[in-house]
């Protein structure tokens, strides 16, 4: 259910990027979306509870995170954009600037679990995304969205606000360009990313290989850069890339089992088309 769920919602988002006609459009839509889904998934939690440890820490620190990252950061979009002055250039990258220094102040704020977060450590999993530690630890209480015990953990929303935080800032970066350079804006619609249907074991697969094949080196960048410069273009979420890499190298199946399903695909189509049109003799 959740998966399914999950697989509809950024379908949406998707498309209200694609039909909206404005940033603020799209945004107000995308915070409705947002809530809508994060009420199902709360109200699937409370009636159902979690198999295990592993499975409830799962959700909030993969799956929770996927609307909820898109509720905070159209929230802060939209609170942007109706601060942002209308005419006067120079307030506005005023203000962008003001706001881009006071994001770093809070990434150095969190800089141990942003550290944690970069290094993909599991050692406090179960004290940062399970609720049982909720009266350990204070919740942070955000004007743009509200707490929950039964639906938080210590570390979830702090979570999504850092993916939020660190796509709003890329959000600013692009505005300041845009205001400073505003001959070289180019349509939104060109940056509409792919959807990814194949899950995330099967990106890691890709990303492997083609660095198996030298592309990071021949780039001069680390494999986690280059999946990076992919998840530029394909909707998906970076949820422990080297933990699934190793998992994908011990599978029963192979290590090559997205590949090997592309290639088999492949060559059926090829044999369509053979089928279609045969050679002469």
């Amino acid at each position: 259910m959740k998966q399914k769920l999950l697989t509809e919602f950024k379908e949406k988002l998707l498309y209200i990027e694609n039909s909206s006609h404005g940033i603020k459009p799209r945004a107000m839509q995308s915070i409705e979306l947002s809530r809508r889904v994060l009420r199902l998934l709360r109200r699937d939690v409370i009636s159902y509870g979690f198999k295990s440890t592993q499975h409830e820490i799962d959700f909030f620190k993969y799956t929770k995170i996927i609307p909820q990252k898109e509720l905070i950061y159209f929230l802060k979009v939209i609170n942007f954009e109706q601060e942002l002055p209308k005419s006067d250039k120079e307030s506005q990258r005023q203000l962008i600037e003001f706001k881009l220094q006071r994001f770093n102040r809070f990434f150095l704020r969190h800089i141990d679990f942003g550290q944690y977060l970069e290094l993909e450590n599991t050692h406090f999993d179960e004290h940062y995304f399970t609720r049982k530690h909720n009266s350990d630890t204070r919740l942070a209480i955000s004007k743009l969205y509200n707490e929950d015990l039964l639906f938080n953990t210590p570390k979830s929303t702090l979570l999504a606000e850092f993916k939020a935080c660190s796509a709003f800032v890329g959000y600013l970066q692009k505005r300041l360009f845009h205001i400073e350079n505003p001959t070289l804006v180019k349509d939104p619609k060109e940056n509409t990313k792919l959807i990814w249907p194949f899950g995330f074991s099967a990106f890691v697969e890709l990303i492997s290989l083609l660095s198996a094949s030298g592309l990071h080196t021949k780039n001069n960048i680390t494999i986690i850069d280059l999946a990076r410069k992919f998840q530029e273009i394909i909707d998906i979420e970076m949820k422990g890339f080297y933990n699934t890499r190793n998992e994908n190298a011990t599978r029963s199946k192979g290590p090559t089992q997205f590949t090997d399903a592309m290639l088999i695909a492949y060559l059926n189509e090829l044999s369509k088309k053979d089928e279609l049109n045969p050679n002469d003799q």
